[in-house]
């Protein structure tokens, strides 16, 4: 085997590398994620998509032609959704400005914990400490998914229950500039504060 061929066979094994990197992401990180979100689109709950993170700049084509793929065609989602940038990532700066009490997973430093079955009422609860229009528009994460959504305050109490009515999932809902959270964990314990 000449230099050349050898060249060759790295090329198409790094290839290969990447195209099966962004087949396990999307398995793990969004295929999961499409359940949730068919239950959003039934019900018809106004929404944009904000972001995908993506690891490796190197993976775009490979993203480009997964996201053109069944299942994920079907819930059109932009290549312009892709963020690689991991320091910008929303849910990296999320626990830059609400660092976890816990090492293993996240949990953040609020003091408020509360269990409740009528998540509504919750979140009406916590936003009478702080003053948001009912347009402010917020980021909904589910935490082991993505993308991440955006929605304004007004469609997120109209559909607190069915957003947070996901078991063992941890779900964040918070302000873009990442001063305020509502957040429930997987055991349903649910946290709210503003930044410190």
């Amino acid at each position: 085997m000449d230099n050349q061929q050898k060249v060759l066979l790295e090329q198409k094994k790094k290839q290969l590398q990447l195209q099966i990197a962004v087949q396990k992401e999307i398995s793990m990180r969004i295929s999961g994620w499409l359940s949730i979100y068919d239950e959003i689109l039934e019900n018809k709950v106004e929404h944009s998509l904000h972001e995908i993170e993506a690891h490796d700049p190197e993976t775009l084509i490979y993203w480009q032609k997964a996201l053109n793929e069944a299942p994920l065609i079907a819930y059109q989602l932009d290549s312009k959704l892709l963020n690689f940038n991991n320091e910008t990532w929303v849910q990296t700066t999320l626990y830059r400005n609400f660092p976890s009490q816990n090492p293993l997973r996240f949990v953040p430093p609020l003091m408020e914990q509360y269990l409740s079955d009528d998540v509504k009422s919750l979140l009406e609860t916590a936003l009478t400490q702080k003053d948001l229009l009912d347009d402010t528009e917020l980021y909904l994460c589910y935490l082991y998914y993505y993308p991440v959504i955006k929605i304004k305050l007004n469609e997120a109490l109209k559909h607190a229950n069915l957003l947070f009515d996901h078991p063992l999932e941890d779900i964040a809902l918070f302000t873009t500039d990442r001063n305020w959270l509502f957040f429930k964990s997987m055991e349903d314990q649910y946290y709210f504060g503003s930044k410190v």
